[in-house]
């Protein structure tokens, strides 16, 4: 790990509601960079394949959220 940046929190879970909709979701990896104290999140995505054209899409707006 980088000596500029701190391990927040790995596989947090976050509960939200966006535009009157609830959302479940787990944040990979948050770090704090030791310089600034900002946040950096990170979600790893590694599925290679899809099922279908819905399945990709679901993925595909998750970072927006």
């Amino acid at each position: 790990m980088d000596k500029g940046l701190d391990v927040v929190a790995t596989e947090q879970k976050v509960l939200t509601e966006i535009a009157g909709k609830k959302f479940v979701g787990y944040i990979d990896l948050i770090l704090r960079d030791k310089s600034d104290g900002k946040l950096i999140i990170q979600d790893y995505k590694s599925k290679s394949k899809f099922k279908s054209a819905k399945e990709r899409n679901h993925y595909a707006l998750q970072p927006f959220l």
